[in-house]
């Protein structure tokens, strides 16, 4: 209850922000037809408000919403949490069965969705009989505070909707992670962030939580209108996966009024984040997980591009198989209806993440990628592979890179730029393996022509690269 006291409920706290920033604009986007949209602090309380009055008379308490970022979309969610119902928060990537079997995990019964979705009726009322199917409020009503405790938001970790997890987390706790970390981020009163990332992904609803916090208005952008809303937002700040800021580095598509990035959602190797600051950008490492949504620590300008300044009220242990493991008093609840894989994750009171990583002598923490994505080889030997990606990734003629581990051997899987040929690109490979330590060394190269696999936040699918090599080895 100290956490609850400590952080205004989400209404309130949006009252504060209007009384203080009235006039100020909040949230930008564009409508469908291409026109600017725009939102101030009071008008954001009055849409979030009415959106409170509508949920808290419903009798359904797990709510999916389903959309492309806009205001609306943000504005239900807030009024989803501040009416005391789940916020499930679906991505509009899924196909038809992986989004039935998604709502199905996550037991919702009354959906959300924008007119893109119109066309899901039939099939989603056939399979949820009780489901309710209704479109965004978007209409400006006169505040109306419901006296309900609020509710939770709801995520899914990384994967397909069968091998994902429904992950839970209080709404006091997530508003309480992010007030401990905002005073780490770099910006100016006023600063325009531009935010692309779905606000169905942890890190995408953090960081819009976040910059509202600061008093940063934020233009609601897209990942697929990406290079667009660069050209046309004049943003001083910009958050972002590593996968995106390597498209607009290539592409030399850094907007020039850009000072800084918030950076998430994946490993960011050291060379990327180094690249970028010799552009003047400053790039801040942010480091979080679906399990505890708005993160652990940033990267500060006063520190080295690969380590990590803890949030306020945050502990990090390092296991012995270099597991990060973190206390804290913002987490998730669980993982819903899965007790045995809650308790792997939450134990003793901290979060085993899965991340590898090490503290240096100033409590900084570096990490390495995901524990999964260290490839113990069968001679003792562990492999980071968001360093080794980087590194393939950088050879000449090569337009993606990576490492797999597959029966044993190391695999380079390379996929070749349109101008290159085949015998550059593995002349290319030979040089960097010729210069790695006997035991680290490929096996083999496979050269892959299509775009990688990667999620919705911009991470490597590995195992679906490593199913497509068995496949084709056959």
């Amino acid at each position: 209850m100290k956490e609850l006291e400590k952080h205004p409920p989400l209404l309130g706290e949006m009252t504060q922000f209007a009384d203080k920033y009235p006039d100020r604009p909040a949230l930008y986007c564009l409508d469908a037809a291409g026109a600017l949209c725009q939102v101030t602090y009071a008008q954001v309380l009055a849409r979030v408000s009415a959106c409170c009055q509508r949920f808290a008379a419903l009798p359904e308490s797990r709510i999916g919403i389903l959309g492309a970022n806009s205001i609306e979309l943000a504005c239900n969610v807030w009024g989803v949490i501040a009416a005391g119902k789940s916020a499930v928060l679906l991505d509009p990537t899924l196909t038809s069965q992986e989004l039935t079997d998604a709502m199905a995990k996550a037991d919702v019964s009354y959906l959300i969705r924008d007119e893109d979705f119109w066309d899901l009726d039939a099939n989603l009322r056939q399979l949820f009989p009780a489901l309710h199917v209704t479109s965004p409020v978007s209409e400006r009503e006169a505040p109306c505070f419901c006296p309900r405790e609020e509710g939770n938001v709801v995520f899914f970790t990384s994967g397909t909707s069968k091998s994902s997890k429904v992950v839970e987390t209080p709404a006091w706790a997530f508003c309480g992670d992010v007030s401990a970390q905002a005073h780490l981020i770099r910006h100016e009163p006023g600063d325009l962030v531009l935010l692309p990332l779905p606000l169905h992904h942890s890190f995408g609803f953090a960081a819009l939580n976040i910059f509202y916090k600061l008093g940063c208005p934020v233009f609601i952008g897209s990942m697929r209108s990406l290079m667009a809303d660069v050209r046309q937002v004049p943003c001083q700040i910009m958050a972002l996966v590593p996968k995106s800021i390597e498209t607009l580095l290539k592409h030399k598509a850094f907007p020039p009024t850009l000072k800084s990035i918030l950076v998430s959602g994946g490993y960011c190797p050291v060379e990327l984040a180094q690249a970028v600051r010799q552009q003047g950008i400053l790039v801040q490492n942010r480091y979080g997980s679906s399990e505890i949504s708005c993160g652990v620590g940033e990267n500060l300008p006063e520190d080295e591009v690969d380590t990590l300044t803890l949030h306020d009220g945050i502990r990090v242990e390092i296991a012995e198989d270099q597991e990060v493991v973190v206390t804290t008093p913002w987490t998730m609840s669980g993982y819903y209806k899965n007790p045995e894989e809650t308790a792997e994750v939450l134990r003793g009171g901290k979060v085993y993440t899965g991340d590898a990583g090490e503290l240096d002598a100033q409590g900084r923490l570096r990490l390495f990628g995901r524990k999964k994505d260290m490839i113990l080889m069968a001679n003792g030997e562990k492999l980071h592979c968001g360093d080794v990606d980087a590194a393939l990734s950088a050879l000449e003629g090569v337009q993606e890179g990576a490492a797999i581990y597959v029966n044993q051997e190391l695999i380079a899987v390379l996929r070749p730029r349109p101008e290159a040929s085949e015998a550059q690109v593995r002349e290319a490979a030979a040089r960097y393996n010729a210069g790695l330590p006997y035991q680290r060394r490929m096996k083999r190269v496979w050269l892959h022509p299509d775009p990688f696999p990667y999620t919705s936040s911009g991470k490597l699918q590995r195992r679906k690269l490593e199913e497509a090599y068995l496949a084709q080895s056959k």
